[in-house]
């Protein structure tokens, strides 16, 4: 699954997001897929996402938290949605969500693995750029 949980079920379609930008839908599938290959597929269609039960459930009244659309963002323009300007306050926050929807969860290890690092990428991909510029 896109949180990397496995189910046997199949995922359930998530309509909480709409990704109206498809070159930016198609750009968060490929950073996604650096992530995690076999999931990436099944997020950021025009409409949805396809998700395990458990997601669904989790972020279908708050789409904001759900980190796919973090992970569509990125790091920087998700601080700045929340008026976060600092980079090292922005890890912090991103940080902060992650534990609470994890406590949310019961802490399972596959998701958690998962998420840490999707963020680990994320925040190496922001040194990248600083180092380039």
């Amino acid at each position: 699954m896109v949180c990397g949980t496995w189910d046997q079920r199949p995922p359930v379609h998530c309509t909480c997001c709409e990704w109206r930008d498809p070159v930016g839908a198609q750009q968060a599938r490929d950073r996604l897929a650096k992530v995690n290959r076999s999931g990436a597929p099944l997020a950021y269609h025009r409409w949805e996402c396809r998700v395990c039960h458990q997601c669904q459930k989790q972020f279908q009244s708050k789409a904001r938290r759900c980190p796919l659309h973090f992970f569509y963002l990125g790091l920087r323009a998700w601080a700045l949605t929340r008026h976060i300007e600092s980079p090292e306050l922005a890890r912090s926050a991103v940080r902060t969500l992650l534990d609470e929807l994890l406590a949310e969860r019961g802490y399972p290890e596959e998701v958690e693995g998962y998420w840490r690092r999707a963020l680990a990428w994320l925040e190496g991909i922001r040194g990248r750029q600083r180092g380039r510029g």
